[in-house]
């Protein structure tokens, strides 16, 4: 059994109407990102997930901020 600790949620909203939300968990295997991916198109809905490890020794928000830039923008 893995257990895993919320630390923090969140949002991150773009200029083309993406929206992505990040929960951070910290666990036996390090820190990571669930994401939840939203569309707004031809209703709001959920249009996906993702996940992305986390580099404890890097800010945690500048990482998700550069991963939002890139995937989603």
């Amino acid at each position: 059994m893995n257990t895993q600790k919320l630390l923090d949620t969140y949002m991150l909203v773009g200029a083309g109407l993406s929206r992505v939300k990040y929960e951070i968990f910290s666990g036996d295997e390090g820190s990571y990102a669930f994401i939840t991916i939203y569309a707004y198109e031809p209703h709001f809905h959920v249009r996906g997930y993702d996940s992305l490890k986390l580099d404890e020794a890097v800010d945690i928000k500048e990482q998700i901020e550069g991963h939002f830039a890139e995937r989603y923008q």
